[in-house]
């Protein structure tokens, strides 16, 4: 078991750093974890000892890099119970969910079809789903939320009953930090005949996720917050799904056999993964998820919890700061100070060291529902510990202090 937060920190080597003589306190890892030195090494490793191209080169380099490259890929699946061959290597959520659009999207969605996505979802959930609705001739459908900011299950429900062919939504929101029932809404999705995809950037980081348990249709994902590298990431998807999808690029690794006047794709995974794949991204996520296992297994979950019931409550103090969520947070939190643009408060933390996000959390139109022009974001990790909250406090304190 490990323990978490201040003693944890020495696996980071950039949380040794210094801002302006102060020491770094991260608190944007919602936008993205750091790296633990054994990932960093695992790079390392594979530049100085193994690097070559996969799948085809006949020498041991070669051998030895598709023998890593597999076996992470199978670890990886494995971390989210499926299968090696049902997960297919992108450079992260992004890109997933655009392959899936324009992939399957581009199949299955016809003119007149319905699209549903809650409006609190990251514009990466919204945005390859609105240009392939205008492509098709598709309505997308911009679902409201309950008071509390969760998807409203009546309304839902409803649309669905109306006849839809896609319902996107997140397991857990980037700037909210609460968590959906999974489970539930695939259930319901599944009972109209909805094909789910399920936006797993955040809560990958943060809980294990069983595919099998949740019984999504797809299920996206970024290393990049799971203590990996970035530009590593994929999607997971049956086999019966994968196989009925039509291949999204050409050349190089997604093809089985070329002719002069015709071609044939790959099996599924390869038949999406075309051109040189980011091995060293691939093996170097493998080593992140085992970290991230433990850390899990140390008791992630609840110290995230108290870290945001402490901050929640420091916070709650001022009068000025006004939170965007209805409920106690849970790993992200949200708010936005009257009188004091995010922007200027999160430069002026930045003399602190402290490192907050500021803006809309590319959930702009969750903020146009909220009428709040932007807001600063606080999100928590396995390293972070009561010394942090207590250091933001003090510097926001001072903000105040220069700016109200």
């Amino acid at each position: 078991m490990l323990s978490l937060g201040k003693s944890l920190r020495s696996k980071f080597p950039i949380l040794k750093r210094k801002i302006r003589g102060k020491r770094l306190v991260y608190l944007d890892n919602a936008a993205t974890t750091q790296k633990p030195i054994e990932v960093i090494r695992e790079i390392e490793n594979y530049y100085m000892n193994t690097n070559a191209n996969v799948h085809r080169g006949l020498y041991k380099l070669a051998e030895e890099a598709t023998s890593q490259y597999e076996s992470s890929r199978e670890r990886i699946a494995k971390w989210f119970d499926s299968k090696a061959e049902n997960l297919v290597f992108t450079r992260g959520t992004t890109e997933s969910i655009n392959l899936i659009a324009k992939s399957w999207g581009n199949k299955y969605i016809s003119a007149g079809d319905r699209v549903l996505a809650p409006l609190s979802e990251h514009h990466s959930n919204y945005v390859p789903w609105q240009m392939i609705c205008e492509q098709k001739g598709a309505e997308f459908v911009s679902l409201p939320l309950l008071e509390n900011l969760r998807i409203d299950r009546v309304i839902l429900e409803k649309n669905l009953a109306m006849g839809a062919k896609v319902l996107a939504f997140s397991a857990q929101s980037n700037v909210l930090g609460n968590k959906e029932n999974v489970k539930e809404i695939c259930e319901l999705a599944r009972k109209y005949g909805v094909t789910t995809i399920v936006d797993g950037a955040q809560i990958a980081g943060h809980s294990r996720f069983s595919i099998q348990d949740s019984g999504c249709d797809f299920f996206a994902f970024s290393g990049h917050k799971m203590f990996g590298p970035m530009g590593i990431g994929g999607f997971v998807a049956s086999d019966e799904v994968l196989n009925s999808m039509p291949p999204w690029q050409g050349g190089g690794e997604m093809i089985s056999d070329v002719k002069r006047d015709s071609w044939t794709a790959a099996q599924s995974p390869y038949k999406f993964e075309a051109g040189t794949p980011n091995v060293v991204g691939a093996i170097a996520l493998s080593k992140a998820v085992d970290i991230l296992d433990e850390v899990i297994e140390s008791g992630l979950e609840d110290h995230v919890l108290n870290l945001s019931n402490y901050a929640y409550e420091k916070l709650k103090v001022f009068e000025s700061v006004k939170f965007l969520s209805k409920e106690k947070p849970c790993g992200a939190i949200s708010f936005w100070v009257e009188s004091i643009h995010p922007h200027d408060l999160a430069t002026i933390l930045d003399q602190d060291g402290i490192a907050i996000r500021a803006g809309h959390h590319c959930a702009k139109p969750l903020h146009q529902y909220l009428n709040v022009q932007a807001s600063v974001r606080l999100s928590l990790h396995a390293y972070n510990d009561f010394d942090d909250i207590d250091d933001f406090i003090d510097s926001l304190k001072g903000a105040f202090s220069f700016l109200l």
